[in-house]
């Protein structure tokens, strides 16, 4: 047997061993005497956490560009183009309630508000579009909201900044399905060093499809890009009068393309 499907079947005996172990625990947990069960628990956290990781790995890089995962339908001329985690594959933190200020899904997405009681769930689950790319959505449920804002923010990867400056447009197309009517907005924020230029535009269009559009080169009020690199930026997606509502973010794309010659 050649070395490669030597490791190959020593790969597979060795996961049919542990995984005929685990249904073994499985089937025994409920009459295991609580100290070995709380050993066991705290083993399964720790093979679940790990788990998680390779299988975001795999269906990120093998399954899921065959449905078009990495496909940017909205991005023909960009020169860059993301589609955050959440959006992409499986993340460990599947849902949240009760959600703390700040409190991330997966690294490059959090949520904030000013609710001091935070009566919101933030989900993951399988796109509802038929016809969406992004093979997962999330979910956010608002009942009682008390807060003066709340937003979902995205951190941008180094990769989207390279070289980015005023000869740039950044982009930003949503799939979003809501409950109820409620307008959406997208600030962007730009750092280079102490300054952060920050620009807002309404996440606007018809249907479930939204687009909003920065032109780096045109100057806004209190806002001014200097020729030196940014260097941190992310957006925020500002939901307006979101009580009693239910959110679904189908897709989210970031993506960016030079400027029309003048």
């Amino acid at each position: 047997m050649a070395g490669g499907g030597w490791q190959a079947w020593r790969d597979n005996w060795v996961a049919r061993q542990e995984l005929a172990l685990w249904q073994s625990r499985a089937r025994a947990a409920l009459r295991m005497p609580l100290g070995r069960l709380r050993r066991t628990g705290a083993q399964a956290h720790q093979l679940r956490a790990a788990l998680d990781e390779v299988i975001h790995a795999a269906d990120s890089r093998l399954a899921l560009p065959l449905i078009g995962s990495r496909a940017f339908p909205f991005a023909e001329e960009a020169d860059r183009a993301l589609r955050p985690a959440p959006w992409r594959g499986p993340i460990p933190e599947i849902g949240l309630t009760a959600l703390a200020p700040g409190q991330k899904l997966g690294e490059e997405v959090a949520l904030f508000h000013d609710c001091p009681r935070a009566e919101i769930v933030l989900r993951q689950l399988r796109s509802p579009l038929q016809h969406g790319l992004a093979p997962f959505a999330l979910r956010l449920e608002v009942f009682g909201f008390a807060g003066s804002f709340l937003s979902l923010v995205v951190d941008l990867p180094s990769e989207m900044l390279e070289d980015l400056g005023p000869r740039h447009v950044l982009q930003v197309d949503a799939m979003v399905r809501t409950e109820a009517p409620l307008p959406l907005y997208v600030r962007l924020n730009l750092c280079q060093g102490p300054n952060t230029d920050e620009r807002v535009q309404a996440l606007s269009g018809s249907g479930e499809e939204r687009r909003a559009e920065f032109d780096l080169g045109s100057a806004v009020p209190d806002a001014c890009l200097a020729p030196r690199p940014v260097e941190r930026a992310w957006i925020d997606i500002i939901f307006a009068t979101p009580g009693m509502n239910g959110i679904d973010l189908c897709d989210l794309v970031v993506s960016r393309r030079l400027r029309a010659a003048l």
